[in-house]
């Protein structure tokens, strides 16, 4: 299944590419103060795909334990999806809360993964989040 989307100002598109059903899936929450106050339940597939396409430079934040970057559309603000390289590879997790067209997944997960260790948390999102196409202006 492949879902088309945007930010709230369409600046920044995201295609995803999932192996199953939308209604299959139940976003994650993490319980963080940078995530909680941005509404963001996170979305991935990791035999699926993410592609998102940003119209200028994305704004970039690390939270927590630095490993991973929040982009956000630089337009907007909105948060768009949350990424990491391991060992060469882009790993990532959309922001399902960024467009109305995710409404049909299942009750969101609450999850801590301040609770992980570094490399816990570095196995974790090798194995659960999406593998990422990023696609920055002049690239």
């Amino acid at each position: 299944m492949r879902i088309e989307g945007a930010c709230p100002c369409r600046s920044t598109r995201f295609e995803v590419t999932l192996t199953r059903e939308l209604s299959d899936y139940s976003p994650r929450a993490c319980d963080c103060d940078f995530c909680i106050s941005r509404g963001a339940r996170f979305l991935s597939d990791p035999e699926g795909k993410l592609t998102v396409s940003f119209s200028s430079v994305p704004v970039s934040l690390k939270q927590g334990s630095e490993q991973a970057e929040f982009l956000h559309c630089p337009l907007c603000k909105c948060l768009i999806c949350v990424i990491c390289s391991i060992n060469g590879n882009l790993y990532g997790a959309l922001n399902s809360s960024v467009s109305q067209i995710f409404g049909g997944l299942r009750d969101t997960i609450d999850v801590s993964p301040k609770r992980l260790s570094a490399n816990e948390k570095m196995e974790r999102w090798r194995n659960t989040w999406f593998p990422v196409d990023l696609q920055l202006p002049g690239t």
